[in-house]
């Protein structure tokens, strides 16, 4: 999640976008998704949380001008989070494949940077999750989750 508030969305984007309209509580989408779409807050805000409906822990909140939805798109990975409109919402869509033209190219050492970056937020938040767990009653431990994905290997070049 980037926060770039107040930051217009460039007139003329360099590849096309989908505009969508998102009632205030509507579901965007949730976690466990698979997700090919990065999303631009062009008006409104929109909640990111993870957990049961009923009990959301809130992660942030995205307003114009911000960016979510990245990680699943730069990793291939599903969502760690859900996201919900706070307010009535239009948000960009920007197609997974034309990110992923852009960072094919650019620096390497940048790209590869940014993979590690979001293998160690996932395996953050598997972390987080776990210690949460085992504060609760009667928790059964958290399962493994393997995040050895090739994340730190400098010598390949990102699929």
């Amino acid at each position: 999640m980037l926060g770039l508030a107040d930051a217009p969305f460039p007139a003329r984007p360099m590849f096309d976008l989908e505009r969508h309209h998102y009632a205030a509580g509507s579901r965007i989408f949730s976690e466990g998704d698979a997700g090919d779409t990065l999303y631009f807050v062009d008006d409104g805000t929109v909640a990111i949380w993870c957990g049961a409906e009923d009990a959301k822990v809130v992660l942030g909140q995205i307003g114009r001008g911000g960016l979510f939805g990245e990680m699943a798109v730069i990793d291939a990975g599903t969502r760690m989070a859900s996201a919900t409109a706070l307010t009535d919402c239009t948000l960009m869509a920007i197609p997974g494949a034309a990110l992923r033209e852009r960072l094919a190219k650019s620096d390497p050492l940048v790209v590869r940077l940014l993979h590690l970056m979001v293998h160690d937020v996932r395996r953050m938040a598997i972390q987080m999750a776990s210690l949460r767990q085992g504060f609760e009653p009667g928790a059964e431990p958290a399962s493994p989750v393997s995040l050895d994905d090739g994340a730190l290997d400098l010598t390949r070049r990102p699929g």
